[in-house]
């Protein structure tokens, strides 16, 4: 009995209405993966990210997860929990995204009996010290009036995610809404809890010597707080009815429209970018990575953008494309695989250029887009991105607890884990499926472009010029050509031909607006 109810939440496709009885009643869902040594991974996840924020209330879900964390837990006060944690040499993470809020920690085997005590007291006896609720609040609203402008790259991301998802669950920063987030309180959060941290919204991994699958290994070292941590979790709160709100249609991009967001940089960032119908569960999902991992995989010098406006050109540090938001995990170049979603975009990042070259690295990016999406992958980029990603898969979870975390999202989210299932996709792939994927997938003429810049008149004014004016036939003088800093290309060269091609494409923009920092994210 005990395995048909952890594999039915394995299963379960989360969605508005009533959940299986053996589901509401029974134990909370757990995976476990074994490995031998002396650490063990904890991994809880929450179907409770700030998509599950009430309308007007956004960044509740936010504030509740980091409350948890820190606003002390089962009679500790929040120094006393911070005093353990370091006497333990450990620390419990806190993720929050759209769709999950992620706790996850490694520690010794032998500290499992009290790291497990700890995380369930934070779950289930949390104290949401007054003190700690003000620091958080002032945080948030620091970062969504200050800290989301210190790096251009993460404000051009986080005004394209927010623009992106207009009038939809995820359209807002995790942290809130200026101007919303210093209306919460206690209760606010109290009954977030109530609704948000329930048995079917929650899965349980754990990895080491204590599990074996599904199953606690009775005795071996670790299984009696693993025991004891998933008995707790299985007696918060039950329910018949899990409402999830975030299958909703995302607004469709229609047309070519800039988004300019001055603030003072001496550069031009773009993101770019349309709504897709994609998910890991799609057919075209593994067509998908592969053909974005050969457009532009993030932080490797391999793609086709990279190779034309870094490689060639020397226009910025790099550039990328995705099918998904790609968070990032901490200062690696790895994906959080806590971020999955049920509504994914495809985009391209344009790093940082010199403000001049900004007008031709957008005409670029988007005949490249256009190009991609028309012409698909050449045979030989096909045969080496699949050969590529027959190795590279296994290292997006190259330690336990990155394998957890894949392990675990994708059981939150009701799909297969895609460390186990994609690489066989990826092996059965063929060139047309791929490039018809990309033509069902990628529309070139609806994106929505957020441009970061220092001159917002002057951005605005190239590409209009450039839209407008007599092309001169040799690309001198004309407001989207490049600017080298080193030794421009022998006219008639292919490289100064192809450079012609970008600067005389035209964007057909439909709409233009210009944003300061002061206005975002109210």
């Amino acid at each position: 009995m005990l395995m048909s109810l952890l594999l039915s939440g394995c299963f379960w496709q989360r969605a508005p209405g009533p959940v299986p009885v053996d589901l509401a009643e029974g134990p909370v869902a757990r995976i476990g993966h074994r490995i031998d040594g002396p650490l063990a991974w904890v991994n809880l996840t929450v179907r409770a990210g700030s998509a599950h924020d009430p309308i007007g209330r956004e960044g509740l879900a936010w504030l509740t997860a980091r409350m948890l964390r820190e606003g002390g837990a089962g009679g500790r006060s929040a120094e006393e929990v911070e005093a353990e944690l370091y006497a333990l040499g450990a620390d419990i993470d806190v993720l929050v995204d759209r769709e999950q809020v992620t706790f996850r920690t490694k520690c010794l085997v032998e500290d499992l009996d009290e790291m497990a005590d700890l995380l369930g007291d934070m779950l289930l006896e949390p104290a949401l010290e007054g003190a700690t609720l003000s620091r958080l609040l002032d945080s948030a609203t620091d970062w969504l009036t200050r800290g989301v402008t210190d790096s251009d790259e993460r404000l051009g991301l986080s005004v394209f995610d927010d623009w992106m998802f207009t009038g939809h669950p995820y359209g807002h920063p995790v942290q809130g809404r200026a101007g919303v987030v210093g209306l919460l309180d206690r209760g606010d959060i109290e009954g977030f809890l109530a609704e948000r941290y329930v048995r079917p919204a929650m899965v349980l991994g754990m990895a080491g010597p204590m599990v074996e699958g599904q199953e606690i290994r009775s005795h071996a070292p670790g299984a009696a707080a693993a025991a004891l941590l998933a008995a707790r979790l299985s007696t918060e709160t039950p329910t018949d009815l899990y409402r999830d709100v975030t299958p909703r249609p995302v607004p469709s991009v229609s047309g070519r429209s800039l988004l300019v967001v001055e603030k003072s940089t001496d550069a031009t960032g773009l993101h770019l970018g349309h709504d897709t119908e994609l998910t890991p569960e799609h057919a075209d999902w593994p067509a998908m990575v592969l053909a974005m991992t050969a457009f532009g995989e993030h932080r490797q010098s391999h793609g086709r953008l990279y190779q034309t406006l870094r490689g060639t050109r020397g226009l910025n540090y790099g550039d990328y494309a995705y099918v998904g938001i790609y968070r990032q995990a901490g200062w690696s170049s790895e994906r959080e695989p806590a971020s999955d979603r049920l509504a994914n975009p495809f985009y391209v990042w344009i790093r940082p250029t010199d403000a001049v070259n900004g007008p031709f690295a957008l005409r670029a990016a988007v005949k490249m887009i256009e190009e991609l999406a028309a012409e698909g992958l050449t045979e030989d980029e096909f045969a080496t991105m699949q050969q590529y990603l027959s190795g590279r898969i296994s290292l997006w979870a190259a330690d336990p607890g990155r394998r957890l975390g894949f392990a675990v999202s994708a059981v939150t989210m009701g799909w297969a884990d895609p460390l186990q299932t994609l690489p066989a996709q990826i092996e059965a792939l063929t060139l047309e499926a791929v490039n018809d994927a990309l033509r069902r997938h990628v529309r070139p003429d609806d994106l929505r472009i957020v441009a970061v810049t220092g001159d917002a008149e002057a951005l605005v004014s190239a590409v209009i010029q450039g839209e407008n004016e007599e092309k001169p036939t040799d690309g001198e003088g004309s407001a989207a050509s490049i600017v080298y800093t080193t030794a421009a290309p022998e006219v008639g060269s292919p490289q100064h031909t192809r450079d012609l091609e970008f600067s005389r494409y035209s964007l057909e923009l439909k709409q233009t607006s210009v944003l300061t920092t002061e206005e975002l994210f109210r």
